[in-house]
């Protein structure tokens, strides 16, 4: 069953200024709550086989990690935020919900290091050119690193996504960066649509 992405482009925009406003009026310390707001906002707006995704992860469970994860990085001069890095991750994604059974996931921190270590070579190799593949499998490595009981699939080809990043460059180039705003929203959707979780676990979760 494919994930999909509820949310209309303006119930985004509106939630767009929303954060906006909570950032510029808390002189930028609001961005905490914005940051684990926007997580929460696109999960909620997700259906798995017609199924409701629910974010059961609280705010002040978030805040309470961030002060861990900022201590551990101050602690170890900087170090620690790419074990942060994937904590985050971590904790995002087993606290997503369908019909009460939650996400897990499976990928160890060692497997993560790993990974980057690619990512980083490939980006430097290709003056930056190769982030653009850097994305794309880290998205499909983070999907298919999950399980609702059983694994996840990304199902978002590269060839795919090297087609939306060009749409999504000229639309922001013709607009003047004023469609960068859409070109947001059209990422959270395309990337939530790429999701794919088999029938059984769906049928095992109801």
């Amino acid at each position: 069953m494919r994930a999909r992405f509820e949310a209309s482009f303006a119930a985004y925009l509106g939630r767009l200024i929303i954060w906006i406003v909570v950032s510029i009026i808390t002189l930028g310390i609001g961005a905490i709550w914005v940051s684990y707001d926007q997580y929460k906002w696109v999960i909620v707006h997700s259906t798995l086989g017609g199924r409701k995704v629910a974010f059961v992860g609280e705010f002040t469970e978030f805040l309470g990690k961030l002060i861990i994860w900022l201590v551990v990085g101050f602690i170890t001069l900087g170090l620690g935020f790419f074990w942060v890095a994937y904590d985050m991750l971590k904790w995002v994604i087993e606290h997503i919900e369908v019909d009460g059974k939650q996400f897990t996931f499976q990928r160890s921190f060692g497997s993560y290091l790993g990974k980057l270590v690619i990512w980083i070579i490939v980006s430097v190799l290709t003056l930056g050119i190769g982030s653009i593949w850097v994305i794309w499998d880290s998205l499909k490595w983070t999907v298919e690193g999950s399980s609702l009981g059983l694994p996840v699939r990304f199902v978002g080809q590269g060839e795919q996504y090297l087609i939306k990043i060009i749409v999504w460059l000229l639309v922001s180039i013709i607009t003047l960066g004023v469609g960068a705003i859409w070109v947001q929203y059209d990422w959270y959707r395309w990337v939530a649509e790429q999701i794919e979780v088999p029938e059984e676990a769906l049928a095992a979760a109801a």
